[in-house]
């Protein structure tokens, strides 16, 4: 019977130790969390999350051209919540994440 229990390991970089390698050979966990590099990550995935946040944006915008009342309002609450959200991720998001986990 496997008797292996649930862990977690939270690395601060993306560097590995020489002590944190041995560990991790030796205990072989299911999942590394490096926090350094999900930071990071909004340089890499912010122009993307823009790109398709104002594609979405302009694409339910249309719909505030209707003349039916419903899909009017329809289009102009998705695409003002569209545009909360990216906003909110790009500016706040990472604010949470660095306040949460701060380097000591």
């Amino acid at each position: 019977m496997n008797n292996r229990r649930a862990f977690i390991i939270g690395l601060k970089s993306t560097k590995l130790s020489f002590k944190e390698k041995n560990f991790i050979k030796k205990y072989k966990p299911w999942g590394i969390i490096l926090f350094e590099r999900n930071i990071n990550t909004i340089n890499q995935t912010g122009r993307s999350m823009i790109f398709t946040s104002f594609i979405l944006f302009f694409g339910f915008i249309i719909f505030a051209f209707s003349d039916f009342g419903g899909t009017i309002v329809l289009g102009v609450l998705t695409s003002i919540i569209l545009f909360v959200a990216m906003i909110t991720n790009l500016t706040l998001l990472p604010s949470i994440i660095l306040h949460f986990y701060k380097k000591n």
